[in-house]
């Protein structure tokens, strides 16, 4: 089953990515497949690059599913 999942998952920031992942290990621990809303267009005005690219990295080596941006 899908559970969405409403947080600052996209942005580029440490803490909020943790938060985010243990949520979702969590999650799928109980058999449950999470998705993150991503409804906080602005990150992608960060003008930088290498924290950017970092955040990508963390996202993509965990699995995490992200929608695209959601404005309604």
């Amino acid at each position: 089953m899908n559970v969405g999942i409403l947080t600052h998952c996209v942005a580029r920031n440490y803490g909020a990515n943790l938060q985010a992942l243990s949520t979702a290990i969590h999650l799928k621990e109980k058999g449950y497949n999470p998705i993150f809303l991503k409804w906080d267009a602005y990150i992608n005005e960060i003008e930088n690059k290498k924290q950017s690219a970092l955040h990508e990295n963390f996202l993509h080596k965990y699995g995490f599913i992200v929608t695209d941006t959601c404005f309604t």
